[in-house]
């Protein structure tokens, strides 16, 4: 009965809230050196596909929610809460809530997706530029 029920679902088509990549806004941070496209927010979570380029640094920062990074292209150093990891594709990282994290991006372009267990601390990239 179950299998049946979720064939019905997925021969109904998507929900409303559902987007589709390409319609998903891109933000360029001011300086250029990142961007993120945000592919879901809500009140429990927050989830964008985030691009860095080479070379770049995240400085020493804390955010109030839980974070999770699955590094998709590239590679980096990440830091939390003082013990320090090389990454690259295929890693997934864990931040808890009001860890010390920073992160020094290798020499190409890096891609992760990132989930934020509530979406205040994505609130920093609306103030990044919507590409046109």
């Amino acid at each position: 009965m179950l299998v049946l029920s979720l064939c019905a679902l997925a021969l109904a088509g998507p929900p409303a809230a559902v987007t589709p990549l390409a319609d998903a806004p891109v933000r360029t941070h001011p300086a250029g050196v990142a961007r993120v496209q945000v592919l879901s927010r809500g009140d429990n979570a927050f989830v964008a596909r985030l691009v860095l380029a080479p070379g770049v640094t995240l400085p020493e920062h804390r955010d109030a929610t839980e974070e999770v990074v699955h590094v998709l292209r590239g590679t980096g150093t990440v830091t939390i809460d003082g013990r320090s990891w090389e990454v690259g594709p295929g890693h997934t990282l864990f931040m808890p809530a009001g860890a010390l994290v920073s992160y020094v991006n290798g020499p190409e372009e890096s891609e992760v997706v990132q989930v934020f267990a509530g979406p205040e601390p994505a609130a920093k990239y609306d103030a990044w530029t919507v590409a046109p």
